[in-house]
């Protein structure tokens, strides 16, 4: 809660306005104005009223823009209501569903708010007691707290309360000094256009009543009665009451009657004796009325300063004025205090819509409602992301796919070149393998030339080679202590000579060729010593294919050659 606040009271003819400071326990009273309110006796625009409540506030010089605005009577409905005791959020409410039960007419588009006054009990028709709570109703229009909320904010203020001016002189009373010498007294607030009548029981509410009448009328009356103007009328009743004493107390007469009549239904109602009446309000400033006001009542009356509660912080020029302007100022510094004083009679027709904020904030739908927009901005943020990634991924893919195309023909030369370099290779190693085989076997082939016989033809010549490795054979030592000596192991390189040829004569050539290849020098220094010739196959006669007149004999030689390695 702030330590200062602006209380402003919307009258009908002038707006009057305080800033009261919270210092410690006290309250300090920092700066006040009273200013008419433009274009008397019209509606104020919002726009209209945005200036005027900027230009109050500039003359306050506040360092604060907290404001409570206080409406009128003619602004407000406010009764006296028996209810359930129940939370004053279902009061509101109990009120609102049906406001014909508790004000004898339909209010539609209005807002309410309640104060328990009174606590106590009433019996039902089963003799059981139900908590009941005597409890102060006020309402306003819809449109008007609307008005009145744009207004402000057009004015850089903040609204944290809309008021009734009827219950603020009354919290201003109770806060003053003479409300603790009082047990029961009346409170007489005169208004421009009402006033208000409150009873008072040890400082609490008992009863308010607003009445048509206030110092409009008055002053109205006697400009009628003595035909002079309205200004005129308002200079003698302030300067020269004494002049229209008779018109003034034909005029002040109904007042007088409502307020009497107002007592009287107290004292038989609550069965107590009002002490004292006590006024206030611009009125309250003419003895000559007061006066009038006791003489009608058979009551002592008297006016009472509105500011003995607070601690007067002003220039010593408004500190004077003070003494005479302070009556007029009850209703805003009674605002003022319920602000800083929970326990006074505090009416806050914003309620209804503070109560929905607060709900609307705390509601779990709205954050679910939070929740889910929040996932669904992660989920616009994730696809915005996948968005990006995908088209610079396409533009990699573009620009990546072009390079590839570019390369093409590249890799189709080169691919060209490697075939071309491959069969080159295979050619190469043919050829090399052909110049190695023919490297290796030219001995053998130039042998085999001379060991060619009579009637005899070489059909085909395969030769094979292998690698093979012989087994160690470890030393041994025999029954006489003899060491025989092992053999190490050795790589044997086996070659084997095919040679499949056919014979013209009769017997066969076979045993001829093979007696040639023994007795050949390079065969006889190659063939190893065992078995270096076999003959392995040997057909029956066949009549030659390419010669029918002669028989050929088929047969095959193998010849078998063994190195060291």
């Amino acid at each position: 809660m702030s330590d200062q606040i602006i209380a402003i009271d919307l009258g009908t003819r002038s707006t009057k306005a305080v800033c009261l400071e919270k210092n410690g326990t006290s309250l300090g009273l920092l700066s006040y104005t009273i200013q008419d309110r433009p274009d008397f006796g019209k509606v104020l625009s919002a726009e209209a009223l945005s200036k005027h409540l900027a230009a109050v506030t500039q003359v306050l010089n506040a360092k604060t823009k907290s404001v409570i605005l206080a409406v009128g009577a003619a602004d407000s409905v406010i009764c006296h209501a028996e209810m359930p005791l129940i939370g004053t959020s279902e009061m509101r409410k109990m009120v609102k569903l049906n406001p014909k039960v508790y004000f004898q007419e339909d209010l539609p588009n209005h807002s309410f708010d309640c104060f328990v006054l009174h606590q106590g009990t009433n019996a039902n028709p089963e003799g059981k007691q139900i908590p009941k709570a005597k409890t102060l109703v006020v309402g306003i229009k819809n449109q008007l707290s609307q008005s009145l909320q744009e207004a402000a904010s057009s004015a850089s203020l903040q609204i944290e309360e809309i008021t009734a001016a009827q219950t603020s002189a009354a919290n201003c009373f109770v806060m003053s000094s003479e409300a603790a010498q009082k047990k029961v007294v009346a409170l007489a607030d005169i208004g421009f256009s009402h006033s208000t009548i409150s009873l008072l029981v040890n400082g609490e509410i008992t009863l308010t009543r607003v009445v048509n009448i206030g110092a409009d009328k008055f002053t109205a009356g006697l400009a009628e009665a003595m035909n002079i103007t309205y200004s005129v009328a308002e200079g003698l009743k302030q300067i020269m009451p004494d002049k229209v004493h008779l018109q003034l107390k034909t005029l002040i007469s109904p007042l007088c009657h409502e307020l009497s009549n107002s007592i009287h239904f107290f004292e038989q109602q609550q069965d107590e004796k009002v002490s004292e009446v006590y006024v206030s309000g611009g009125s309250s400033r003419s003895a000559f009325i007061i006066e009038i006001l006791q003489t009608e009542l058979t009551l002592p009356c008297k006016s009472w300063d509105p500011t003995s509660s607070l601690k007067i912080e002003l220039s010593p020029a408004q500190s004077a004025a003070l003494k005479q302007e302070a009556p007029q100022l009850t209703v805003a510094i009674g605002a003022a205090l319920s602000w800083f004083k929970p326990e006074l009679a505090a009416i806050d027709l914003l309620a209804e819509q503070k109560e929905e904020a607060y709900l609307r904030s705390h509601d779990p739908m709205k954050r679910g409602y939070a929740l889910a927009a929040a996932l669904l901005m992660l989920m616009l943020g994730w696809y915005a992301i996948v968005q990006i990634k995908s088209r610079q991924a396409e533009e990699i893919f573009r620009r990546q796919t072009s390079e590839i195309n570019s390369l093409q023909p590249k890799f189709t030369e080169a691919d060209s070149n490697a075939k071309k370099a491959a069969e080159i290779d295979r050619t190469l190693a043919g050829l090399n393998q052909l110049s190695t085989n023919r490297f290796l076997w030219a001995g053998a082939l130039n042998a085999l030339q001379y060991t060619v016989v009579d009637n005899f033809q070489v059909v085909r010549l395969q030769i094979n080679q292998q690698i093979s490795q012989t087994k160690a054979i470890p030393a041994v030592t025999n029954a006489n202590k003899s060491v025989i000596r092992g053999k190490p192991s050795e790589t044997l390189q086996e070659t084997t000579f095919r040679i499949q040829a056919k014979s013209f004569a009769k017997p066969s050539a076979a045993e001829s060729f093979m007696e040639a290849i023994l007795t050949s020098p390079w065969f006889k220094a190659n063939l190893r010593a065992e078995e270096p010739v076999s003959l392995k196959e040997s057909q029956a006669p066949l009549i030659d294919p390419t010669d029918p007149s002669k028989m050929t004999i088929l047969f095959t030689v193998e010849c078998y050659a063994e190195r060291k390695l």
